[in-house]
């Protein structure tokens, strides 16, 4: 990016960015190039690749270079504790994956389970990693992944380390929604936007990682909304499963089975895993937004593209329901699991106020 470059060049970079944009059009991984690039030892803008400096940054094994993001809580954890300390082993590998899979994919979201917040002893570690950077002529970077999961109280201490910065450090916050972050925060920080990907970029992305052919991608393109990440999304088995459990979960709903609604909900709720219950409730979103296409005579829009016929049949079948209302309780549900409301009752909720809105007026 030009504004990025600009500032590198002429040793200007501020202690503290914010990247914002829609989910998958990039933050994290221009924030990773960025750490890759202060410190490469060519001193260029453009990182040689080859050095060892470039080949930790590969993994993210630099260290140099630190990613945070919402973690779950470990037994008996306090606030003063480094915050992997008490996490399990299975935790610590599910994280070490969860890199992993970052480093051969910058667009890859970081997703531990049961983890939904930014942890306070997250945003403390900051200073102290700070005093570890190693060369006196690098950058140790810190990217905070979603910063509007940060809580209050890691939002506070957060903004103590923007207002007094450590020399030779750079935080990068990346999120979707900056309106979600402190105003003070965001004033402490060069702001930097990041726009929908066009669709023939991501086209050509998808052909070139050899994903699906052309005609596939193009249509996955114009289905991601500027977002590659979503275009991957789309493609995903796991993905395809999961606009399927939404068609079953849909019927049961209309009948107002409550048996058979939790059968459906049951590969939802049974991992007790709360970001696996909100990309079910994304999806959920994804049918209605298709629903709207079709009623704007847009089917090219329609996100649950392998379940075409069926999306369609339920615009023609309840053309009276306010999508724009059910959207919007969909979003209630979303911020009720991200908030620790007991995860099967704020789904047999909305089912339940789904089932009366499917029914024909008395």
């Amino acid at each position: 990016m030009r504004l990025l470059r600009s500032a590198f060049e002429h040793d200007r970079l501020p202690h503290a960015f914010l990247f914002h944009g829609p989910r998958g059009t990039g933050k994290e991984a221009v924030a990773i190039e960025l750490a890759r690039t202060l410190n490469c030892p060519t001193g260029t803008w453009e990182a040689c690749g080859t050095c060892p400096s470039c080949h930790q940054m590969d993994s993210l094994q630099h260290p140099n270079i630190d990613l945070v993001f919402p973690l779950p809580t470990g037994k008996n954890e306090e606030k003063h504790h480094d915050p992997y300390e008490k996490l399990t082993e299975t935790v610590i590998q599910q994280i070490r994956d969860e890199i992993s899979a970052k480093a051969q994919d910058p667009y890859h979201p970081i997703e531990i389970k049961r983890a939904s917040v930014i942890k306070i002893n997250s945003i403390r570690n900051i200073k102290r990693k700070a005093s570890m950077r190693v060369g006196s002529h690098q950058r140790h970077v810190v990217i905070i992944c979603g910063a509007e999961k940060m809580k209050a109280d890691a939002a506070n201490s957060l903004l103590k380390t923007l207002e007094e910065p450590s020399p030779g450090q750079v935080i990068i916050l990346t999120t979707p929604t900056p309106d979600a972050l402190l105003p003070t925060i965001i004033s402490r920080c060069q702001v930097i936007r990041f726009d929908p990907i066009p669709e023939e970029e991501i086209t050509r992305a998808l052909v070139q990682r050899e994903l699906c052919d052309e005609e596939t991608a193009a249509a996955l393109a114009r289905l991601a909304e500027g977002s590659f990440h979503k275009a991957l999304e789309y493609s995903d088995p796991e993905v395809r499963n999961r606009r399927s459990l939404v068609v079953e979960f849909m019927r049961a709903v209309y009948a107002g089975n409550t048996t058979r609604i939790m059968k459906e909900l049951e590969p939802v709720v049974s991992a007790r895993d709360r970001q696996e219950a909100i990309r079910f409730l994304q999806a959920l979103e994804d049918w209605f937004h298709d629903v709207i296409a079709i009623r704007e005579g847009r089917p090219d829009r329609i996100r649950h593209f392998d379940n075409r016929e069926a999306v369609t049949r339920f615009a023609q079948l309840f053309s009276g329901i306010s999508c724009e209302d059910v959207l919007d309780e969909i979003e209630k549900t979303i911020e009720y699991v991200m908030g620790n409301v007991h995860l099967t009752l704020a789904l047999v909720y909305l089912a339940n106020w789904l089932h009366q809105r499917l029914q024909p007026p008395s």
